[in-house]
C-alpha cells in the first residue's frame, strides 16, 4: 500500500506535467518535479530523451538534421553527449536507430509495447547491454547500471522518461518504485502529447508569419524571444544597428506588459518611434493575454525614413536578394567602392548591382532611392 506522503507526491507531479503550456504552469515541469521524482523513484539520476525536433519526418528520413535532446537537471554533459554521440537517426517506420544495433532493436520493443512503465529486467539482457557502445560512452560514466522509465511513443523515437541505478540500488520488477512510477504515466503521456501538440501548431504558426511582409518579433510576456519572421530576419542582415535594434524591441514588449490588463478576447495595442543611426522606426506592439494559453508580445518592425523592408523590396521591383542589400548600403550613402569593400565583392560587380537596381527602380539618381521606394509603396497601399 503506498503512504499518505507518496499519493500527494505523485499528484503534484502530475499536476506539474499537466500544467505545461497553462497560463500559470511551468514549461520546466522536469526541474520543479525533480525532488518529488527522487523521492518515488529512489534515484536522483532522472533524466528526458526524446528526439529535439519531435515533428513527423519523410519516410526513410534520417539525417543530420535528427538529433536526440537530452535534459536533466542532475546529470553531467558527457551522459548526453554519449547518448547523442551513438544515435544514428530514424528508420521509415520512426524507431531509433542507434551505432548498436542491440540497443536499436531494445528500442523498437520498447516503442512497439506503446505507452509503459519500463523496466529493464523486462527488455535487456544485462551481459549485452553492458557490452555495448552506448553503455561504456554515456551510461558506465555516470554510474548507471540499470534503469526504469515511462515511455510514450511518438510518430518520429518517442519520449521516455528514465531513471538510472546501480546494480545494488535497483527496485524489482513490480515493487513499490516501479508501481509509483506507473501511476505517473497517463500524466506522463498527456504532457508529451500536448507538447507534440504545441510544436506542430507552432510549425504552422511560423510558416504563416513567415508569409507575412511585416517584419515581426515574437516574444513572451516575461521577455524571451520566441521567434523572428524572415521578414524581421532580412531587415537586420542590411541594418549596421542590429542588436541595438533587437534591443529597442526587447523594450518596447516590457513597457508593453505594464498597460492594462485586456477583457477576455481583446488584445493590448501601442505604438512607438525610435531613432537609431539616422533611421527612424516605428514599433507596433499587441499583446494578447487570452487567445493562446500562454501569453503573446508581437512587435512589428517597420523601417519609416529609409526603405520598406526587403520582402517587399524583391516583390515591387524584382531586385535580387544581393541587390536589397546593396540598395541598403546606398541609402546609407555609400559609393560603389565603400558597397564593393563591405560585401567582399569587385567594384565592377558593385557598380553592376548599383546600376541594375536604378534601372529596375526607374530613376537616374541613387539619392532618390528612399523617397521613390516609399512612394511606390504609398500609392499600392490606396
Amino acid at each position: 500500500m503506498f503512504t499518505t506522503q507518496q499519493l500527494k507526491q505523485v499528484q503534484q507531479v502530475q499536476r506539474n506535467m499537466l500544467s505545461v503550456g497553462s497560463t500559470n504552469g511551468t514549461d520546466d515541469w522536469l526541474t520543479a518535479s525533480l525532488p518529488l521524482l527522487t523521492s518515488l523513484s529512489g534515484t536522483e539520476a532522472v533524466y528526458l530523451i526524446e528526439p529535439e525536433r519531435m515533428q513527423p519526418v519523410s519516410p526513410g528520413e534520417h539525417n543530420e538534421k535528427d538529433a536526440l535532446s537530452v535534459k536533466s537537471p542532475t546529470m553531467n554533459r558527457q551522459f548526453g553527449d554519449g547518448l547523442r554521440d551513438n544515435f544514428v537517426g530514424h528508420d521509415h517506420e520512426g524507431y531509433l536507430l542507434f551505432k548498436d544495433s542491440y540497443i536499436t532493436q531494445q528500442h523498437r520493443i520498447i516503442r512497439y509495447f506503446g505507452e509503459n512503465a519500463v523496466h529493464d529486467a523486462v527488455v535487456y539482457d544485462l551481459r549485452q547491454w553492458h557490452d555495448c557502445r552506448l553503455y561504456s560512452e554515456a551510461y558506465q560514466p555516470v554510474n548507471i547500471e540499470r534503469q526504469m522509465a515511462l515511455s510514450v511513443p511518438l510518430r518520429q523515437g518517442g519520449s521516455l522518461l528514465g531513471f538510472g541505478y546501480q546494480q545494488s540500488n535497483v527496485p524489482a520488477l513490480g515493487a513499490e518504485c516501479h508501481q509509483l512510477l506507473d501511476l505517473l504515466l497517463p500524466a506522463f503521456e498527456a504532457n508529451v502529447h500536448f507538447r507534440q501538440c504545441s510544436l506542430d501548431r507552432y510549425a504552422v504558426w511560423t510558416t504563416h508569419i513567415d508569409e507575412t511582409e511585416e517584419a515581426l518579433a515574437v516574444f513572451s510576456v516575461d521577455g524571451k524571444e520566441y521567434y523572428r519572421n524572415t521578414s524581421l530576419r532580412e531587415l537586420l542582415s542590411t541594418e549596421p544597428l542590429a542588436d541595438a535594434l533587437v534591443e529597442a524591441l526587447r523594450l518596447f514588449g516590457a513597457q508593453l506588459q505594464t498597460l492594462a490588463t485586456p477583457q477576455p478576447g481583446e488584445m493590448v495595442a501601442t505604438s512607438h518611434n525610435v531613432l537609431l543611426g539616422g533611421h527612424s522606426y516605428r514599433l507596433r506592439g499587441y499583446l494578447d493575454r487570452f487567445s493562446q494559453p500562454i501569453p503573446t508580445l508581437i512587435v512589428a518592425v517597420e523601417r519609416v525614413s529609409a526603405l520598406p523592408t526587403p520582402a517587399w523590396l524583391r516583390s515591387a521591383f524584382n531586385l535580387t536578394h544581393r541587390e536589397v542589400t546593396v540598395t541598403h548600403l546606398l541609402v546609407r550613402g555609400l559609393t560603389d567602392r565603400e558597397v564593393a569593400q563591405e560585401l567582399f565583392i569587385s567594384l565592377h560587380t558593385a557598380r553592376r548591382h548599383s546600376e541594375n537596381i536604378l534601372r529596375k527602380l526607374g530613376i537616374s539618381s541613387r539619392a532618390g532611392i528612399a523617397h521613390h521606394c516609399r512612394q511606390v509603396k504609398g500609392k499600392n497601399k490606396r
